[in-house]
């Protein structure tokens, strides 16, 4: 009797657990699959980070794109002008500005007044080589067109990394329909040194993971786990990140910059100082940066074009004699500009391996009197200023990129 009691009450123990898995697992499902009708009503910045971040599909997103494992902009309207700087947080407020009109998105998605099959040359890049914090007419494409008269389609947005590159150099040149693909040998890959090397790989990896496997995703309880973490980070006091995030108080400079205003860096820079963080994406680093190769059998020429942070740029520039002993600012600048200093090493070492011929600009903008003019102090990207010295610097180095 004993013994049937016993077996009776293991079976029910097994009853609630599956009872209570399945709740979850239908939990998980529907948080993973909410509808867009439900989640464009989050502010943006929440959406996409719960997007990133594997709790919600990218593919319930309109914009999004299988192909791209990335998104698009909305086709065929114009980009908002309104911009927020990205690190004008540190001062203590949130800034924002209006950016003159662009063109507006084509049907694939991306600024453009030509379309693929009409160019000569094409940019791929993330939002440096959209113009971020400047607008996409003075981007680095958009100046170098106007500099040469070359017919350029800029395939670029913000949040794209290596992955992305290869596979819109892919689209672009391959899978497009016959009439529409692009129709140059000439193609410009813009490597941003800040995150493309690094937290754009592990997105990469992530979405590959939630998107491909996205059944295995689901009945693990992942998007129910990730999203009970993001709800435990909101309401901390002190927000636990998989970076330390610190704020670095803007800092005083010797040079004149625009509005002769103190440069404020994002916190994510703290993220260069978890060394390992590369290592782990070197693997992945160089299978992209194979397969980019690999695309060159399409009679193209994929030039690589690095570009630098600001802090490696205008580090020197730092009034120390400002900064407090001890402070974050002061301990922290050196070892993430060495960190990304070696990440830009071995970066260009694996492209000009892999046979390609590389433009960078971190030396070139460092020994420019303008370099402190390059960069907007309360955001991450480059001034108008900035993206022209890129385009210059392109077309000196290739002169016939387009022609």
């Amino acid at each position: 009797m004993r013994r049937f009691k016993s077996y009776s009450a293991i079976k029910t123990m097994l009853l609630i657990l599956v009872a209570t898995y399945l709740a979850l697992a239908g939990l998980s499902f529907a948080i993973f699959n909410l509808p867009w009708v439900i989640l464009k009503q989050l502010p943006e910045a929440k959406r996409d980070i719960l997007i990133s971040s594997g709790v919600i599909s990218p593919t319930v997103h309109p914009l999004y794109r299988d192909w791209l494992f990335g998104f698009v902009s909305t086709p065929n309207i114009p980009r908002s002008i309104n911009y927020t700087m990205d690190t004008s947080t540190v001062y203590g407020n949130v800034m924002q500005t209006q950016l003159e009109e662009g063109p507006s998105c084509d049907y694939l998605g991306w600024p453009n007044t030509l379309s693929p099959h009409e160019a000569n040359l094409l940019f791929v890049g993330d939002s440096f080589a959209a113009g971020a914090s400047v607008s996409s007419r003075f981007s680095t494409p958009s100046t170098y067109a106007r500099l040469t008269g070359a017919k350029v389609y800029n395939a670029s947005l913000g949040g794209y990394g290596i992955g992305q590159y290869v596979r819109i150099v892919d689209e672009l040149t391959g899978r497009l329909p016959k009439d529409t693909n692009f129709a140059g040998h000439d193609v410009v890959v813009m490597i941003y040194l800040g995150n493309d090397f690094t937290g754009d790989i592990f997105t990469d990896i992530l979405r590959h993971k939630y998107t491909e496997n996205s059944f295995l995703w689901q009945m693990e309880l992942r998007p129910l786990r990730f999203w009970v973490d993001y709800l435990l980070n909101c309401f901390r006091i002190e927000p636990v990140s998989v970076a330390p995030i610190k704020q670095y108080s803007p800092a005083p400079m010797s040079c004149r910059t625009p509005g002769e205003l103190p440069f404020a860096w994002h916190p994510g820079n703290a993220a260069f100082l978890i060394r390992e963080n590369f290592t782990v994406c070197l693997p992945f680093i160089q299978q992209l940066i194979s397969q980019l190769k690999a695309l060159e059998a399409r009679d193209l020429t994929i030039k690589i074009v690095l570009v630098p942070t600001s802090m490696q740029v205008v580090a020197g520039d730092i009034d120390w004699s400002k900064i407090p002993a001890g402070s974050d600012l002061a301990n922290d600048i050196p070892g993430i500009v060495a960190s990304i200093e070696d990440i830009r090493s071995v970066g260009k070492d694996l492209f000009l391996k892999a046979g390609f011929e590389v433009l960078d600009m971190t030396d070139i903008f460092r020994n420019s009197p303008d370099r402190c003019l390059y960069y907007q102090p309360t955001d991450t990207h480059c001034t108008a200023l900035g993206y022209e010295a890129m385009a210059k610097a392109i077309a000196a180095r290739w002169p016939h990129l387009g022609r």
